[in-house]
């Protein structure tokens, strides 16, 4: 069935039929809880991607991601779909794990007729290799260049802000010794808000590594063994991070957190499952896919956009710190 026969099976007008169907306000939530009640009664669905296709794009969003290993992407490309899924979109999904496959990502965003772009990769790399012509939203990369193009946003999580929530909840601790496990660079916000909140009050230590895994943490939990006996505290880069760091504090028999207290970033939901469960900060990663996608359609619809948002992050406090 049409929209147009469903509005002629109705007796009414085919723009009050799509007004309803998009929740317009422009008529009475009445009419519009009335006539979606029928839709819904009589089986008629919008073809959506024929209305997109109308307008001369597609109903694909292209999801540039890392490897879906790590548990923040793998999570919150749930939450990407769905909200892609509720305004009409489909996700196409790409890995960016190696810088060299840009290109031909970019090459295929272009043959797909993407109609946005969410991409998991740092600036400098989304604005060399993307189509500049695309609405892209960033969703990753802790710097954000902005080369003036209006069809590129930001969307990331305040790391910074979180770095000093967690250090200052570890100063509050009574910690003294802390080791922050994953840095690959000292200007990484996670580590700069973990060093300003503790001072110099708090002896800070770290340890760095490229690929921040479970199987990465489990070897550097190791190394701070060796090389830092003393520590009464490990932050790490990112969650996975932390999980493999417990599996071999335990393994050790290392106390955690009576000996050393454990923390991450993210809050994936296999954090509070770890042994013991894991103290982390992260975002809403359901505010934060609705802020992405949002991002994408409001650039699609001309409508103006903020290029940096932040999305605020909440202290989860369990048995390992």
């Amino acid at each position: 069935m049409t929209q147009r026969e469903f509005a002629k099976l109705l007796n009414i007008s085919q723009a009050a039929v799509s007004m309803a169907l998009k929740d317009s306000p422009e008529i009475s939530l009445a009419r519009r809880r009335h006539i979606q009640e029928l839709a819904e009664k009589l089986g008629y669905r919008p073809n959506l991607a024929g209305q997109l296709l109308r307008k001369g794009r597609s109903n694909l969003i292209g999801a540039i991601l890392p490897p879906l290993e790590y548990g923040f992407y793998a999570e919150l490309l749930e939450k990407l779909y769905t909200h892609a899924r509720a305004h009409g979109y489909v996700l196409l999904l790409e890995n960016c794990s190696r810088e060299e496959d840009m290109e031909r990502i970019g090459r295929t965003m272009r043959q797909y007729n993407v109609a946005g772009i969410l991409a998991g990769c740092g600036s400098a790399l989304a604005q060399e290799f993307l189509p500049n012509e695309i609405p892209t939203v960033l969703i990753a990369g802790e710097n954000f260049r902005d080369d003036g193009n209006p069809q590129m946003m930001w969307v990331q999580p305040d790391l910074y802000e979180s770095g000093r929530t967690l250090g200052a909840y570890l100063l509050g601790k009574g910690r003294k010794h802390v080791v922050f496990a994953g840095l690959a660079r000292d200007n990484e916000p996670r580590f700069r808000g973990v060093r300003e909140a503790l001072g110099s009050a708090v002896r800070l230590e770290t340890v760095f590594c490229q690929y921040n895994t479970r199987f990465a943490g489990y070897r550097l939990a190791g190394e701070v063994l060796e090389k830092f006996p003393g520590c009464d505290a490990v932050v790490a880069h990112n969650d996975d991070m932390a999980i493999g760091i417990l599996s071999r504090f335990y393994k050790e028999g290392v106390s955690v957190p009576d000996r050393i207290a454990v923390a991450g970033f993210d809050n994936i939901s296999s954090g509070a499952f770890a042994p013991p469960p894991l103290t982390s900060i992260g975002p809403s990663l359901d505010a934060f896919a609705e802020a992405a996608v949002t991002g994408v359609l409001d650039m699609l619809e001309g409508r103006a956009v903020k290029k940096c948002v932040f999305i605020k992050c909440g202290l989860a406090v369990r048995d390992s710190a």
